[in-house]
């Protein structure tokens, strides 16, 4: 009755409500009920969100084979450097957080080197992880997926992504909590791009770093000890000695000749590894223009005459290219006698795309002949097909030209691979007996 509480008025009341009171009670109820419900829903917890996703970079396809590659021939003069890499990756316990850096000249036989001392580490029972540089964007890749598979959350890497922190720093904390493991970088010849904030490598603030609790291998032509920083051990590979050089060309070549003309074919190559190979694998073939050694070292002295001495020093980066260069001259040519014209052209086409491994579906005729319709040293008459291409491919792979290394079981596509000398060597071949691909042709229209 107070003053804030006006009456109702009787006539104020819709007729519905007095004629019907159970209905209206009932309405009112089920407003009381909705209210009741609505409030419950939201004081729930709210739902967690999905874990985030993993945020790759750009690396290339997923599931890549970190396989160590097969090698085919004995690895020859390099014992003491093979019993120090032994004992580094099956050590146990010890001095952690080691990184050994192989360098040498190209040719020298650093990934061999490397891939022996990875096998005995897996003999040893060690989880090896065998990374082939090709850049910056791809070795990050390859670092999160080693890290993922020694038991990084994926969450935690998306996380790290998308705040912006440290990858590096990321996978490192992970690799020093598991034990056990040796991880190869092969061929890493611009160590500078393998450190994300442009830092210098041997401030240890990017990917290759002494840390961790297991063994980081480093394969490289670069030979400065300041690139790779005070804590790096580094081996550096020189050319075999006389007795090694004459074992690899008499294991390889059995028929080549003495120990003399041995000799003197090592000599005239530098003791060079990769130069040996290929001139063995020359010698040895049923259709050889050079049988034996001494017709191989003639022919070799005949082209390098007037450009090396008797006996190069293959210390120097140049020198062991122009051996390589002029080595697999005289193997191009004597593919080209056995019916393999392409393989020249074929193989200064992979040049330039073997930034990587090349899958074989990849080498197609209408890319050959696309790239090398102007190659003056190709006869027109002759018929490029898939059979003659995959002729060449194993031409080429037969005189130590190229690799075919085996694909991963899972994910792996047969590929071709050019050891980064080679491309060294192509580059220097004269253009008037090694013509370059041509440009991709013009649209016509």
């Amino acid at each position: 009755r107070g003053r804030c509480s006006p009456r109702l008025r009787p006539d104020s009341v819709p007729s519905w409500v007095k004629a019907d009171q159970p209905l209206v009670w009932a309405l009112f109820f089920l407003a009381v009920a909705i209210s009741v419900i609505v409030a419950l829903l939201g004081s729930r917890a709210p739902v967690p969100p999905a874990p985030l996703a993993v945020v790759r970079p750009e690396f290339g396809a997923p599931g890549g084979s970190f396989q160590t590659p097969c090698l085919a021939t004995p690895l020859r003069g390099r014992a003491r450097e093979l019993r120090r890499l032994r004992a580094a990756v099956t050590r146990r316990g010890g001095r952690a957080g080691r990184l050994v850096v192989i360098t040498g000249v190209g040719g020298m036989g650093k990934t061999s080197l490397a891939a022996r001392a990875a096998e005995a580490a897996r003999a040893a029972g060690r989880r090896v992880f065998w990374v082939r540089w090709r850049s910056g964007e791809q070795l990050s890749g390859r670092f999160l997926e080693i890290a993922a598979a020694l038991g990084l959350p994926q969450p935690r890497i998306g996380a790290a992504q998308l705040a912006g922190a440290s990858l590096p720093d990321l996978v490192w904390d992970q690799l020093g909590r598991v034990r056990g493991w040796v991880i190869v970088v092969d061929n890493l010849d611009q160590p500078s791009a393998a450190c994300p904030g442009g830092d210098a490598l041997g401030e240890y603030r990017g990917w290759i770093r002494p840390g961790g609790a297991g063994l980081l291998v480093v394969t490289s032509r670069d030979r400065r000890p300041d690139t790779w920083g005070p804590q790096a051990q580094l081996m550096e590979l020189a050319s075999l000695d006389l007795d090694a050089a004459v074992a690899v060309l008499g294991e390889l070549a059995p028929r080549g000749g003495g120990q003399d003309a041995a000799a003197e074919l090592a000599e005239r190559l530098g003791r060079l590894p990769l130069a040996l190979h290929a001139a063995a694998a020359a010698v040895a073939s049923p259709t050889s223009r050079y049988p034996s050694f001494v017709e191989y070292s003639a022919a070799l002295a005949e082209r390098t005459a007037s450009l090396l001495p008797a006996r190069p020093d293959v210390d120097d980066a140049d020198t062991a290219r122009r051996l390589v260069g002029y080595t697999w001259e005289l193997s191009l040519e004597q593919l080209a006698q056995e019916g393999h014209p392409i393989a020249r052209p074929l193989l200064r086409l992979l040049a330039l795309l073997a930034d990587a491994p090349i899958p074989r579906t990849l080498i197609t005729a209408e890319l050959f002949t696309d790239t090398v319709r102007a190659d003056a040293a190709l006869d027109s008459a002759v018929v490029v097909n898939a059979t003659v291409l995959d002729a060449a491919v194993a031409g080429l792979h037969c005189y130590g030209l190229l690799d075919t290394p085996d694909p991963d079981p899972t994910h792996g596509v047969p590929a071709v691979v050019l050891p980064p000398v080679v491309h060294d060597a192509i580059r220097d071949m004269p253009a008037a007996t090694a013509p370059a691909p041509q440009p991709w042709p013009a649209d016509p229209s």
